[in-house]
């Protein structure tokens, strides 16, 4: 890299596209690596957008912040360290990164925005640091490989869909301080277990009794549970079956539906192709089954 390159960059301190593009030589599409120069502030949304071939990058800790879809579509990219100097990741930050294998997230970070590892399908674990505190929708939707998810203290807000998708989990630790969530036996709660926002795909077998402090049910909160076989939905879930609910419970063959649910979402029951719900006569259940070609009978 010539001096009028990395002078002509260090004065803008935003490395652009169009300085991936000069700095690479015009090979951003075949490079394997990439060196961020020292003094850069911020990369810029889109900068390495598409470098199918990019497997490795060095973010100096000049860099305080990265935009949305900076490094969006980067297939090869299998590992990158954020310095803590890091206070800002953009949406879709890593989206599709699918070789990714691990981040370490930065500890200055405050929250983790939505859809910033969406379909990060190689990353198999993910400690959330002390300050974060907000995980936002599907910012870690699709990520096929996590198995390990812990949440911090500091963690009040996690959005829909979070981590739908991610069906090998094996465990989401939830510090036991947290006042806004707890785990239980495999299963993601917010703290006063009236919603339930995920289910570990090993965590129910056979028949399981949805407590009855549950009034909502959240996106994906069974999505993959392949073992589930019947399900008793109890007449506390008034607000909401959420979007992909129970997707791809693939041997699920009987459901309670629940007498006042006011909404169930799109997909809620997609390939669950066994499935017969049981529902009150004229009940918005009764609707959505009818809807969606669910078989039915009634309930005693």
């Amino acid at each position: 890299m010539s001096e009028q390159k990395k002078s002509d960059l260090e004065s803008s301190a935003v490395l652009t596209w169009k300085d991936v593009d000069r700095l690479s030589g015009g090979t951003r599409e075949t490079m394997t690596s990439f060196t961020i120069p020292e003094g850069v502030t911020s990369v810029g949304s889109n900068a390495f957008a598409g470098c199918t071939s990019l497997i490795s990058v060095t973010i100096p800790s000049s860099v305080t912040s990265i935009g949305s879809d900076a490094f969006y579509g980067c297939t090869g990219l299998n590992s990158v360290t954020i310095p803590d100097s890091v206070t800002s990741i953009a949406y879709e930050a890593f989206y599709g990164c699918r070789s990714l294998t691990s981040v370490r997230i930065p500890s200055g970070l405050t929250e983790i925005r939505w859809k910033t590892f969406f379909l990060c399908s190689s990353l198999t674990s993910v400690i959330i640091p002390e300050n974060v505190t907000s995980i936002e929708r599907e910012a870690f939707a699709y990520c096929d490989s996590l198995t390990s998810v812990t949440i911090p203290e500091s963690v009040t807000d996690i959005g829909y869909y979070a981590f739908g998708g991610c069906c090998s989990l094996t465990e989401i630790i939830v510090a036991e301080k947290n006042p806004s969530y707890c785990s239980i036996d495999g299963i993601l709660l917010n703290k006063s277990k009236t919603s339930l926002l995920r289910c570990l795909p090993n965590a129910v077998k056979g028949h399981y009794d949805i407590p009855a402090s549950i009034i909502n049910i959240r996106e994906g909160a069974f999505q993959g549970c392949t073992k589930l076989t019947r399900v008793m939905i109890p007449d506390s879930v008034t607000n909401n079956i959420g979007y992909l609910a129970f997707y791809g419970c693939t041997k699920l063959t009987s459901v309670n539906f629940p007498n006042h649910v006011s909404h169930i979402g799109d997909g809620a029951f997609s390939g669950c192709e066994q499935l017969i719900g049981t529902v009150q006569s004229g009940s918005y259940a009764e609707n959505y089954c009818k809807r969606n070609n669910i078989k039915y009978i009634y309930s005693l």
